[in-house]
């Protein structure tokens, strides 16, 4: 990821303050007792982008959006499109029509620029495999079709030598993993985090920070982190206060049977999922997101730990999702009332004295 100077030095002072309150709370309060932070009090929106849809490229399912401060990577996973755009909303280049060969694009769930940016990763869930496309979106190469089921691609230097780490339900050997390398040419070299036992959801979400992954369910609030030679480093809970502002207790599952018995409604109950966490420095930022029964839109909640799981801040309601976490964060909000969708993108700098 990309870090600038500015940012770095406003996230060492603004969480060194964190901690300095955290270590001596007022009054005997504890963490929770203190509540959470308002947005404003610990961002500042600096700029913000809105796309429209159209015909050629609709914005009606947007999952994964990827943002850096030269471009916008967004694939739609209803219409079969990946899309590459500026800062102006102008779109430069777009790719995809539904089918199996090469250049063709079914199910995109991600799209992630390369380390030097000239290439495109996009993962297709309908087939189940990696392409690799130019900085103009034509097809370069294709990897393990019918045969990668992931989340989150992470394109990483490691050893000198190029590699890709998937986050996802990964097959691994004679079992699943939640994380996967591979080298330049798309050959699987290692595989992490064995998932014992199935989760009730098969989505995760994660982050790679140096020569660390870190790797979560979105039902299952644990954090863990591994090297990328799959050796185990630590894994915390993050199931914080944010939590706790819905307006009733989600309803628990005591057996997998159950929760796929009463899956078809389970999104109109209230929960709380981790909806994506990004590693930037020293600190992990995890999103929630919370849904009451009734709601039509849930709320989203920013928590902020050390990486090794103690909680420096919480409760942060953010507008949007979490989006990305580069050269700035990046707060994304979609809208499906146009015809063709829209989304809305803000630039965010963390506030030094909040």
């Amino acid at each position: 990821m990309l870090h600038s100077l500015h940012m770095n030095r406003t996230l060492v002072a603004l969480l060194a303050l964190v901690v300095a309150v955290a270590v001596q709370p007022a009054h005997g309060q504890s963490d929770e007792d203190r509540g959470p932070i308002a947005f404003d009090d610990a961002f500042t929106i600096t700029d913000e982008t809105v796309l429209e849809g159209d015909e050629t490229v609709p914005l009606t399912a947007i999952i994964n959006p990827h943002v850096t401060a030269e471009r916008i990577y967004l694939a739609d996973y209803q219409s079969h499109q990946i899309a590459l755009y500026d800062h102006d909303g102008t779109r430069l280049a777009e790719a995809g029509q539904l089918g199996q060969g090469p250049g063709d694009v079914q199910m995109p769930f991600e799209v992630k620029p390369g380390l030097d940016a000239e290439e495109i990763f996009v993962y297709e869930r309908g087939n189940m495999r990696i392409q690799v496309f130019d900085d103009a979106l034509n097809h370069v190469a294709m990897w393990g079709r019918g045969a990668v089921q992931t989340e989150h691609l992470f394109p990483v230097e490691h050893g000198g030598r190029s590699r890709m780490v998937t986050i996802g339900p990964n097959a691994c050997e004679s079992s699943i993993c939640a994380v996967r390398v591979y080298d330049a040419e798309g050959n699987p070299l290692q595989g992490m985090a064995s998932i014992d036992e199935t989760p009730f959801s098969a989505t995760w979400k994660g982050d790679v920070a140096g020569d660390t992954v870190y790797v979560a369910n979105v039902q299952e609030p644990v954090v863990q982190s591994y090297t990328l030679e799959g050796e185990h480093v630590v894994s915390f809970p993050v199931d914080s206060p944010s939590t706790a502002f819905l307006e009733a207790e989600s309803e628990r599952y005591d057996s997998r049977e159950a929760f796929m018995a009463d899956r078809r409604d389970l999104l109109s109950r209230p929960h709380s999922i981790i909806r994506d966490l990004f590693v930037h420095q020293n600190y992990v930022f995890v999103q929630h997101e919370n849904k009451n029964r009734g709601d039509d839109a849930p709320r989203y909640f920013l928590d902020v730990f050390d990486r090794e799981g103690t909680l420096l801040a919480h409760g942060i309601e953010t507008p949007g999702v979490l989006g990305s976490v580069t050269d700035a964060f990046y707060f994304t909000q979609d809208d499906y009332g146009p015809d063709f969708g829209r989304l809305t993108i803000r630039r965010a700098e963390l506030n030094a004295d909040w």
